[in-house]
């Protein structure tokens, strides 16, 4: 197997996190439960451990008693106090860096790391990187292309000199990692280009160029999608005449060497995966685990099952969405949806991801897992309670009954007047002609299965669905005017399926 000396030596120096992840996967709960106790110690006498007496809790139903389940509006205060310069507010100890996430509102939310937090999150690295070297022959025989923050976001501080965001993405690594990480990995962070059309041309030669990228990873398929474009509405400046490739070539011949793609498919990413399938040839495509800027909650170790618990990485409660009981690792049932509740290295105690899984099986005892949406992504304007989770299976349906060629599909809301509302279907990109009547009736029907929907449509309070078509264009430009308003981070950007009433959608 031909390894480039630096992943050879970086794999090596992830050993240890590696086998300890793979030696206890049976064996999850004892180390769940001793993770909590880490946590209990090192917390303890930080202000908020203090205020929830964790010095005094000695078994996990005790903590579930006395530490609350809380979003991050509760922890606000508490992070303006960290971002003031005040040191053992959540943790006992230093903050090295803020990473800026979306908020419920148009405010974001700073999330503070530490040397804890970051040692979770090799955690999980070591693991997946393994995994990927063993499953995947000569993955990592040339560089990696990674992309991880927002290429062209500014570093800015805190009132307290706390910087907030990082400048290379290597901080994410291990020592050795951070040190080697020149000879293994592309990073998207030296480009610093405001326009993205630049940005993109300028990383594309690089890699192209290269010759010998073996792995890529990115955030959302959308992100390849938006390289893939630009590459060929440019492809005379990007890549050169000497190379014999034409501009309909796929990347397994632009990209001779490259061994895996891995990226979001599951939640509203799947919508991607067929038109993704078809720009990449035979590369193979790895699904992502869920991981955000708070923490990891599942990596992928298998081709055969979904990604599993990072259960090494933080301690992990679980919300039923049925029976709204919280449980642990221990006690999920395959085939019911959770929301994930996390506690980590950072001082985020009992803190509500909003990510909901499917439980979909087990590698030894510990359980496996896929995201299927947003618990925050629903809309309420008159009682009809639409979730995003719906949405993702009435377009599921859609694709499966109705022969229609689509770039993706989501719902939005629409109003004909003051306090007056309807739900549009959105078709982005069709290439085939369809039966929008029939399309329509099927929708509507879907939607109908919600109770609240349909007292709202019988009692007036919602106009009927409507159906809107946009190009491709469009729909890149609404989803730029979303993130923006939103303000969510280039590495947080899950394509919505359902979408607010208040936002600048297209002109």
């Amino acid at each position: 197997m031909n390894t480039n000396w630096a992943y050879y030596l970086w794999l090596k120096s992830l050993k240890k996190e590696n086998d300890f992840f793979v030696n206890n996967l049976n064996n999850p709960n004892k180390i769940q439960e001793q993770k909590l106790f880490d946590y209990l110690n090192q917390f303890k006498n930080s202000n908020y451990g203090v205020k929830h007496s964790l010095s005094k809790i000695a078994t996990v139903e005790e903590f579930q008693k006395e530490v609350p389940i809380v979003d991050y509006e509760d922890l606000s205060t508490y992070i303006s106090c960290i971002s003031r310069g005040d040191n053992n507010v959540l943790a006992n100890e230093k903050v090295l860096f803020f990473e800026e996430t979306s908020g419920t509102q148009s405010d974001s939310k700073l999330i503070p790391y530490n040397r804890s937090l970051l040692k979770e999150f090799n955690s999980a690295i070591a693991p997946w990187m393994h995994a990927v070297f063993k499953l995947y022959e000569n993955v990592f025989s040339g560089k990696s292309y990674w992309t991880i923050s927002p290429p062209n976001k500014a570093i800015w501080r805190t009132e307290g000199g706390i910087a907030v965001g990082i400048d290379k993405d290597s901080r994410y690594l291990s020592w050795a990692g951070r040190v080697l990480s020149k000879h293994m990995i592309f990073s998207s962070r030296k480009n610093h280009f405001v326009e993205k059309t630049a940005f993109f041309k300028a990383e594309l030669k690089e890699i192209i160029n290269y010759q010998k990228i073996g792995f890529i990873s990115s955030w959302s398929p959308s992100f390849l999608l938006m390289m893939d474009e630009i590459l060929r509405e440019n492809w005379s400046s990007i890549v050169s005449k000497t190379s014999n490739l034409s501009i309909d070539e796929t990347w397994d011949k632009i990209f001779p060497n490259l061994k895996l793609i891995s990226c979001w498919m599951h939640g509203s990413s799947q919508v991607f995966q067929n038109k993704l399938n078809s720009i990449i040839g035979d590369i193979p495509i790895q699904a992502k685990g869920l991981l955000s800027s708070e923490g990891v909650v599942s990596i992928p170790i298998s081709k055969e099952k979904d990604p599993v618990l990072s259960f090494t990485s933080h301690f992990f409660e679980f919300e039923c969405q049925l029976s709204k009981e919280v449980i642990l690792c221990k006690d999920l049932v395959v085939g019911n949806k959770y929301e994930v509740i996390l506690s980590t290295g950072s001082g985020f105690l009992r803190y509500r991801t909003k990510d909901i899984v499917l439980i979909t099986g087990k590698i030894m005892q510990t359980p496996t897992m896929i995201f299927v949406g947003r618990k925050s992504m629903n809309s309420d304007i008159v009682g009809e309670k639409i979730t995003e989770l719906h949405c993702i299976e009435i377009i599921d349906e859609l694709s499966r009954n109705f022969e229609i060629n689509i770039h993706t599909a989501y719902f939005s809301v629409g109003s004909v007047k003051k306090n007056k509302y309807f739900y549009k279907l959105v078709l982005v990109d069709p290439k085939t002609s369809f039966d929008k009547d029939k399309i329509l009736k099927f929708v509507e029907l879907k939607l109908r299965s919600n109770p609240y929907y349909e007292q709202a449509i019988l009692m007036g309070q919602l106009e009927d669905l409507q159906l809107e078509v946009l190009s491709k264009n469009q729909y890149i430009q609404m989803l730029e005017n979303y993130y923006e308003e939103k303000n969510i981070k280039t590495g947080d950007r899950k394509p919505p399926v359902l979408f607010p009433l208040k936002f600048k959608q297209v002109n």
